[in-house]
């Protein structure tokens, strides 16, 4: 169960991968091409264009990664609210049922878990 709870609680928070946005390869790239960026023979050059490309491609994998994250985030907040509901309908329908208000008994029994 502790497993479970550590997952869900892990989900909520951004992938090692997105974490890395702000502090990995990016920052590196771009202190690596000030000195690039002054220099004007062929190899700087062909270096620093290589440096651009590999940085709009981690630029873009994060982006990708990070509409990843989100769709599934997302569709896992839609399933514990649906497992909360799941889990408070038995209580409902006893509830229901205690107050005599049938309809509402068989609205959650038939209706809500249908």
């Amino acid at each position: 169960m502790r497993l479970l709870h550590d997952r869900a609680h892990r989900i909520d928070s951004k992938p090692h991968a997105l974490r890395l946005k702000s502090t990995g390869k990016s920052c590196n790239s771009k202190s690596r091409d000030k000195p690039c960026k002054k220099e004007h023979d062929k190899a700087s050059q062909e270096r620093l264009e290589k440096i651009e490309k590999d940085l709009a491609d981690l630029r873009e994998k994060s982006s990708q990664l990070h509409v990843r994250w989100q769709t599934k985030r997302k569709h896992i907040t839609n399933l514990r609210s649906l497992k909360e509901k799941i889990d408070q309908t038995p209580g409902g329908i006893d509830e229901a049922e205690r107050q005599a208000n049938l309809e509402k008994a068989a609205r959650l029994r038939y209706g809500t878990l249908a």
